[in-house]
């Protein structure tokens, strides 16, 4: 969690420092070079992640 958060950081910086939206949904799409909204973009979907198990999960 702490090195993810530290990756996180220059790129947030740049986000903020040219007042682009942080909302939890938006992100850089590498495929148009853009910042978008990453639900209607159809880059994520929050119902697959709430089907599958995380990572190490077991019953």
């Amino acid at each position: 969690m702490i090195v993810k958060r530290a990756l996180e950081a220059p790129i947030r910086q740049i986000v903020e420092t040219v007042k682009l939206s942080t909302a939890p949904t938006r992100g850089y799409d590498a495929a148009t070079m853009d910042y978008v909204d990453m639900l209607q973009a159809g880059i994520i979907d929050p119902w697959l992640q709430a089907r599958l198990p995380s990572p190490g999960w077991s019953p």
